[in-house]
């Protein structure tokens, strides 16, 4: 089983379970997330009730495109991260991962990393492209968030917003990066569109 992460040297947040595996994200390349080797006990996310966020163990590996796909135009794709450019410790504050896309999107995975000893993770949201028929929920860990969505029902996602997360500051950062990836997958799982959409750079002061 995978060794309890010892990733920060920060006290982890009352309500982030600070054992299992975190989120990474990154560069397309970086973005493979091996999933645990065995099952391991899932942690917690104490978030109030209307905030639809689920701990868990290990985050699972975007699919890899070894299938092959019907013949059809690829999605042209391109996200970006909303949110403050500076806060103060014990600000609360949202981060949105918004998405536009030429085509509707049947089956997509969305993905956050934040420096966990500055942010705590205190919700998260599927934003207003992810239709409600789909059940997504957000997904996440201290350090890091993930949205996996397939519309079902006719209904598709859209352009806008994807992922509405809701941190706090808790250290002082002369600057901190909150990064991101989108995958988009045909029907057998197959990536067939990503996008990594520049940092968002934030400084905390105190």
């Amino acid at each position: 089983a995978p060794a309890a992460n010892s990733g920060s040297t920060a006290a982890p947040s009352a309500n982030v379970n600070s054992t299992g595996s975190d989120v990474f994200v990154g560069s397309p390349a970086a973005m493979g997330i091996a999933p645990p080797a065995a099952s391991v006990a899932s942690g917690g996310l104490s978030v109030a009730p209307n905030a639809r966020l689920a701990a868990i163990a290990g985050v699972s590996a975007v699919p890899s495109a070894t299938a092959t796909e019907p013949v059809g135009p690829a999605p042209k794709i391109s996200t970006t991260i909303a949110g403050p450019a500076e806060v103060k410790v014990g600000d609360e504050f949202t981060v949105t991962l918004r998405v536009e896309s030429d085509q509707p999107i049947n089956r997509a995975r969305a993905q956050l990393r934040f420096d966990g000893s500055a942010f705590q993770l205190l919700g998260g949201d599927p934003g207003g492209a992810v239709p409600a028929s789909s059940g997504a929920n957000v997904i996440g860990r201290s350090g890091g968030a993930q949205l996996d969505a397939t519309a079902s029902g006719g209904d598709t996602i859209n352009s806008g917003d994807l992922i509405v997360l809701k941190l706090k500051a808790v250290q002082a950062r002369p600057q901190t990066a909150i990064a991101a990836q989108l995958s988009v997958m045909g029907s057998s799982g197959t990536i067939i569109g990503s996008s990594t959409p520049t940092p968002l750079t934030i400084t905390v002061g105190n």
